[in-house]
């Protein structure tokens, strides 16, 4: 009775946090996009971001982490990092996201299914400091040839920061590699892997950039991993 009782508040929660986020002006365009699942319950699945889509991603990564330290920059409802702390064997995990409501979803995860070592929170990987991680997933942020204008209408390209400077960032702060699944914007499937492996090498501080294979076969899009000097 307990543990349908946590699941009931989990999903109100959802619902609240939907409503929430598109009362706030600041994101008009930001909602709940990675699956929730809790103790193999699915409460949400998005039809463009299925649990499929993200298996694709999970397989393509190391089945044990050894303990490693992983960060997630764009959490969101925390999947795909909560997936790897059941199941890849990592250290300390930290998932970030521009917004506290929406952590409050993968927060009430980690309670209902007593998880240790795992946390999430807002953090402007700009602008505060942190610590350096064994790996960093930068999951669907933005993709080398992203265009705002063209593929978002409704957004202003000033609020973001593009590709390049997540990277500078995060090479910084990796100890050994980086995963990550840039859009397809402005690629098609013919160039997305040639035209992203010939801008991750243009990196100082990338020893290597491997494609490790598609992700989204709807979309064109793949998973990378960027081997860290």
């Amino acid at each position: 009775m307990i543990y349908f009782k946590y699941l009931l508040e989990l999903n109100e929660l959802m619902l609240k946090t939907h409503k929430e986020l598109h009362e706030i002006e600041e994101f008009p365009h930001y909602d709940i996009y990675t699956p929730i699942v809790c103790n193999d319950i699915i409460i949400h699945e998005r039809f463009n971001k299925t649990i499929d889509c993200y298996s694709n991603i999970l397989n393509l990564m190391p089945k044990d982490f050894n303990k490693s330290s992983i960060f997630e920059v764009g959490t969101n409802t925390g999947y795909l990092l909560l997936e790897i702390k059941r199941k890849n064997n990592p250290g300390m995990c930290v998932g970030i996201d521009q917004h506290d409501l929406i952590l409050k979803i993968p927060e009430k995860i980690v309670e209902i299914e007593k998880l240790e070592n795992i946390e999430f929170k807002v953090l402007d990987i700009f602008n505060d400091n942190f610590d350096n991680f064994d790996y960093i997933i930068i999951n669907s942020v933005t993709g080398a040839k992203q265009k705002y204008e063209n593929y978002n209408k409704n957004i202003n390209p000033d609020a973001y920061k593009p590709y390049k400077e997540f990277l500078d960032i995060c090479i910084k702060k990796t100890n050994k590699s980086i995963f990550t699944e840039p859009t397809q914007y402005g690629t098609n499937k013919d160039n997305y892997v040639d035209i992203h492996i010939d801008f991750f090498n243009s990196f100082d501080g990338i020893k290597d950039a491997k494609y490790l294979g598609p992700t989204d076969l709807k979309r064109g899009r793949g998973l990378f991993e960027l081997i860290i000097n």
